[in-house]
């Protein structure tokens, strides 16, 4: 199962809804117009399922950097699946590649940064 999450319309973060489910489900899961409160902005957000991204759990990391990069490969990887072209979606899927190796770096610093205060 994938995290659910929407994107902060005022701050751009993105938060995670509550709501686990896989590209198979998430039409039986979402049935409507939902709400979340964001901790960015500490507004309540109205969102629908055009507005998801999943998030493999496994990936979803306390480091706001990591996060990002996870977010914005997930997009790519969205945009590569929707590319008529051949020549796009290559483009979208080397980009999903560079936010995930960007994502394996900021986890390295990071474990480095804790490791040595």
């Amino acid at each position: 199962m994938a995290l659910v999450l929407v994107r902060c319309p005022r701050t751009g973060r993105c938060l995670s809804t509550g709501v686990e489910a896989d590209p198979e489900t998430l039409d039986l899961v979402l049935n409507g117009p939902r709400t979340v409160l964001c901790p960015s902005c500490r507004k309540e957000h109205v969102w629908t399922k055009r507005d998801a991204m999943l998030v493999d759990p496994d990936k979803w990391s306390d480091v706001p950097e990591i996060e990002d990069c996870f977010i914005k490969a997930v997009e790519n990887s969205e945009r590569a699946a929707s590319a008529k072209r051949a020549a796009d979606r290559d483009f979208y899927l080397k980009m999903e590649r560079k936010w995930l190796a960007m994502a394996d770096g900021f986890r390295w610093i990071t474990d480095i940064e804790r490791r040595h205060g």
